[in-house]
C-alpha cells in the first residue's frame, strides 16, 4: 500500500519536474521575466505568469488600472456625495491575484520596509488586508518596472534637500 503511494508522488515530483523544465524554456524568450524577476518575492514561475498575464503594459494608462484588472482595488459604491469602499472586487485571474499575494508574504520576511507597510496596516486592519495591500502595492511596482522597462531599485532614504528659506541664518 505504500508503495503504491511513493509510486504517485514519484510520478508527481517528475510532472512537477517537467513543468519547471517548460516554464524555463519558455520564460528565456520573454525579456519581461527578466525583469520581472528583479523584484523580491518573484520567482520564474511569478514572472512568466504575470508576463503572460499581462501582455503589453501599454494598454493600461496607469497603476490604478492595472491593479484593477487584477482585482486589487477596493469596491466602491456611490450615491450622491457619499462614497463608500468595501472588499477588494476580485476581478481578473485568480491565480495571478494568488501569486501576487505569496509573492507579498516572501517580501515580508525578506524586506524590513515592507515589513513596516505591513505592520502599520495589521494593527488598524488585521493581517490578511494589509498583505493584500502589499499585494496591491507590489502590482504597482510591477507596472512601473514593465512600464519603464528598468530593472527593481531597492527604496533607499535620500538626503533631504532642504530649501535655503527654510534655514534660518546664523548669528555670527
Amino acid at each position: 500500500m505504500v508503495k503504491v503511494y511513493i509510486d504517485r508522488l514519484t510520478n508527481v515530483q517528475e510532472a512537477i519536474a517537467e513543468v519547471d523544465k517548460f516554464i524555463q524554456q519558455r520564460s528565456s524568450s520573454l525579456p519581461e521575466v527578466s525583469l520581472l524577476q528583479t523584484i523580491p518575492g518573484f520567482g520564474t514561475t511569478t514572472a512568466y505568469l504575470l508576463a503572460s498575464e499581462i501582455g503589453d503594459v501599454t494598454r493600461f494608462p496607469n497603476s490604478k488600472k492595472f491593479a484593477s484588472y487584477f482585482g486589487l482595488v477596493p469596491r466602491l459604491s456611490q450615491s450622491g456625495n457619499h462614497a463608500y469602499y468595501g472588499r477588494i472586487t476580485k476581478l481578473g485571474n485568480p491565480y495571478v491575484r494568488w501569486s501576487l499575494v505569496q509573492a507579498s508574504h516572501r517580501l515580508v520576511r525578506s524586506n524590513k520596509n515592507y515589513k513596516r507597510f505591513v505592520d502599520r496596516i495589521f494593527y488598524k486592519h488585521g493581517k490578511k488586508k494589509a498583505i493584500v495591500a502589499l499585494a496591491r502595492k507590489m502590482a504597482t511596482i510591477v507596472y512601473t518596472v514593465l512600464k519603464e522597462k528598468r530593472v527593481y531599485q531597492k527604496e533607499y532614504k535620500k538626503n533631504p534637500v532642504v530649501c535655503p528659506a527654510i534655514i534660518p541664518e546664523r548669528l555670527s
